[in-house]
Parts: structure tokens; sequence; C-alpha cells
């Protein structure tokens, strides 16, 4: 063996964890160090591990005092809460209202609260109820009702059953027409039928022409009443038990 193989080897085996040893016949590069892990990297992620965990921390204890906070100070608790995020709240208003037996009580309700500040509107739903003032939330209007001993009434923003006399007077006419239908599909002889539907007939428009004629902005409820009034002209001219019997359904399902 050559005194350089030799050499060569003992190098290897004694000096290969800090030198790497290439053969000078094949490449003529320098021998190079190896580079070792520094302990700074092991330092640097110990370190984002203890952010992470501080954040974690942070964000359980915010969630605790969040729902502590619900469960103390909002209506209903925490269920309460987040029954009212999936009902959806936001598409209803809250109202504070008294109630009235008739509508002749409840617009003389709605005459003294308007006269102390309240809104004073007449809201029908099969009962009369007169608005006081509404709130988004029904927490907001629990308060109100609670201090002043009315009542919290939930009704859709879209929703409008406020009444003014015209419009309580355009209400009963159809009420009163939907009875005088039912009266009208009771009678056998063909010639009383028309007689009844012809009279019904003058009393509606009768009644609902003065709120037709008015200025109210519910033009849903308006258009109702012009379809009523094209359908008593229709059955007038053929008031067989058929079609009186399917007015009636009809009229009856619009309100």
């Amino acid at each position: 063996m050559l005194y350089q193989d030799f050499k060569k080897n003992y190098e290897r085996e004694n000096f290969e964890d800090v030198y790497t040893v290439e053969d000078a016949r094949e490449s003529k590069s320098k021998p190079v160090e190896k580079i070792e892990r520094s302990p700074k990297n092991k330092k640097s992620k110990k370190g984002v591990k203890k952010f992470f965990l501080g954040f974690f921390c942070v964000a359980l204890i915010s969630l605790s005092a969040f729902l502590l906070y619900v469960e103390v100070f909002v209506s209903g608790g925490i269920k309460g809460f987040f029954s009212g995020l999936k009902n959806d709240e936001g598409e209803y208003y809250y109202y504070v209202a008294a109630s009235a037996v008739d509508y002749e009580e409840a617009k003389s309700l709605s005459d003294n609260l308007y006269s102390q500040g309240a809104a004073g509107y007449v809201y029908y739903d099969g009962e009369y109820k007169v608005l006081l003032s509404f709130y988004p939330k029904a927490e907001y209007a629990q308060i109100v009702a609670d201090k002043t001993k009315y009542s919290v009434i939930k009704i859709p923003k879209n929703k409008d059953n406020t009444l003014n006399s015209k419009k309580k007077e355009a209400r009963d006419g159809v009420n009163e027409l939907i009875l005088g239908l039912y009266a009208a599909s009771a009678k056998s002889d063909e010639e009383e039928r028309r007689e009844k539907i012809e009279k019904l007939s003058v009393e509606f428009r009768s009644d609902v022409q003065d709120y037709l004629d008015g200025n109210d902005n519910d033009y849903a409820y308006k258009a109702k009443l012009e379809v009523i009034k094209r359908v008593m002209n229709n059955l007038s001219s053929s008031p067989s038990l058929p079609e009186i019997r399917y007015a009636t359904i009809a009229i009856s399902l619009m309100f």
C-alpha cells in the first residue's frame, strides 16, 4: 500500500465527523467543514410554542368572560342568546303594547297615550292592541314593559296591521261580506241568491271606498280590496252555489 493511500484511509476513519475528505484525483475542491445545527433554532421553536400557548389561554379566558356576561346580563342567559341568533331577531320589532277589548276602547286608549307622547297606533292581530313604542331587541322592550305594566309583542318588520278608522271600517266590511256570502250559499232559490249578492256588493263598496280613496300607503291591503270588488262583480252575473262558495273561500284566505 502506498503511503498516500494509507494516509487517506486514516483521515477518513478519524476525521470523517469534522471533514469531508475527497480524493484529489476526483475533485480539486478543498475539504469543507460540516455545518452542525445551531441551538438557536431550537430556542426559536420553543418561543413559537409559548406564543401559541399564551394566545390559546387568552382566547379561552375571553370566551369564558363572554359566556359569563351573557349568562348574567342577557335575558334568557346563554340559551336565550343563541336561540335569539338562531331565530334571526333582526327580522322583528318588539313593541310595548296595551290591550283593548274592541276598536272603540283601542281608539280611546290610543288618543290618551298619543297625548302623553306614545306612538298610539292601533294594531289588530285577532285582538286590538295600542302600540306605545318599538325596540330592536326583546330585552329592551321588556325593561320598558315592566316599568309601565304593559305587554311586549313581536311583529315582523314587513308586517303592517295598524288601523285607522277608515281601514277599520274596510276590514269590518270584508268580515260582513264573508258572513253574507255564507248566508247566500244557504239559499236554494237562484233569484234570492242574486238579490243577496247584489246587496252585499253594494254594501261592500260603500264600506271600503273611503279607505281606497284615502292616502294610506298600505297598497297591498288596497289591492286585496280591489280584487274583492272584481270578484263580487263577476259573482253578481253568475251567483251559482259553486261560484259563491269558491268566492267565500278565496276572500277568507286573503285576510
